[in-house]
């Protein structure tokens, strides 16, 4: 199995990164500039509905950025790489919502809901919260909402989401949050992202 490009130019930039050698990290960055897409891992959100007896996770991460997870921790690649960039549009993000492997080491966030919980998971909304510095902040809906994998009328505990938002052309530093919210409205997760 031969590796693909963007893995290739992956673990160069982290091994470059990991170096310190400025020749290697510039070499590492016109890789990215060529434009190498990443899937920029978010976090995860374990959420337990008491009046269901049941407990479920959502996974989130963003697609299609041009910088890897690597430039987020290291300082000198990450500067570099946010000088001038703006988050790409239209952006998207992939969303996992499940019962099926739910880590039971955090505890998790109680939501009160009398939604079924895989009658939940399979009708989630998103939006997206914008702060382009001060204290404005704007919310935005998708432009798609797409549900991938398994199809919404097979019974299954898990189902993904590709969510993508139309960008407004923002700054390097503005902050996003994608927010998960059940179909009445209520906010169930909600998962930062920042380019810096």
């Amino acid at each position: 199995m031969n590796p693909s490009l963007s893995t290739i130019t992956f673990l160069f930039l982290v091994l470059s990164s990991l170096s310190g050698n400025p020749q290697l990290v510039a070499a590492a960055q016109d890789g990215v500039a060529d434009g190498v897409s990443a899937v920029l891992p978010l976090g995860i959100d374990v959420l337990a509905q008491p009046d269901q007896g049941a407990t479920f996770a959502v996974y989130a991460s963003m697609e299609g950025m041009s910088a890897p997870p690597v430039a987020a921790r290291d300082p000198v690649l990450s500067d570099s790489l946010s000088a001038g960039r703006h988050f790409p549009s239209p952006l998207s993000f992939r969303v996992t919502a499940t019962t099926l492997t739910v880590s039971t080491a955090d505890l998790p966030a109680r939501i009160e809901t009398n939604i079924d919980t895989v009658e939940l998971i399979k009708t989630l909304r998103f939006r997206l919260r914008i702060n382009n510095g001060g204290l404005q902040t704007e919310r935005i809906q998708p432009v798609e909402t797409r549900m991938i994998g398994v199809p919404a009328d097979v019974p299954y505990g898990e189902r993904i989401y590709r969510v993508t938002f139309q960008m407004p052309r923002l700054s390097p530093n503005a902050r996003l949050v994608l927010e998960v919210v059940s179909p009445d409205g209520e906010l169930l997760s909600k998962f930062p992202v920042m380019l810096n």
